[in-house]
């Protein structure tokens, strides 16, 4: 019945694994600045999730950290570099889904790295 998530501070860096996962009734949730990776599963089978809020600070989404939400559509803030996103990172229904990135930003010169089949991706 967990339905949000509000962190405190800065004090962390990792999202562990399976961390979130089945919290079917969590809507939103907004990554807190200092959160470098979000590891496997961690929000996984959290089908009503619809709002992530990714923090500039996060450099690693793993394997199906986001699979099998309802996520349609992710704005990637304009500071945000990755140095990993895992392939199977939002699940298998990436095909369905809109990235909004930064016209000019790391992620829009650096396509090649990090888009893993998103529909499409539109500048903000």
């Amino acid at each position: 019945s967990l339905k949000t998530v509000a962190f405190e501070g800065n004090k962390f860096s990792v999202i562990g694994e399976n961390c979130f996962e089945d919290c079917a009734a969590l809507k939103n949730i907004t990554i807190p600045e200092g959160v470098t990776s979000i590891e496997k599963y961690a929000f996984s089978d959290c089908t009503a999730l619809v709002d992530v809020e990714l923090s500039t600070t996060v450099k690693k989404i793993a394997k199906f950290a986001f699979g099998n939400t309802g996520i349609k559509e992710i704005h990637f803030p304009a500071d945000i570099q990755f140095d990993v996103m895992d392939t199977s990172a939002f699940g298998m229904v990436t095909y369905e889904m809109n990235v909004y990135i930064v016209q000019g930003s790391w992620c829009d010169q650096n396509q090649s790295e990090w888009n893993i089949g998103f529909k499409e991706i539109k500048y903000e």
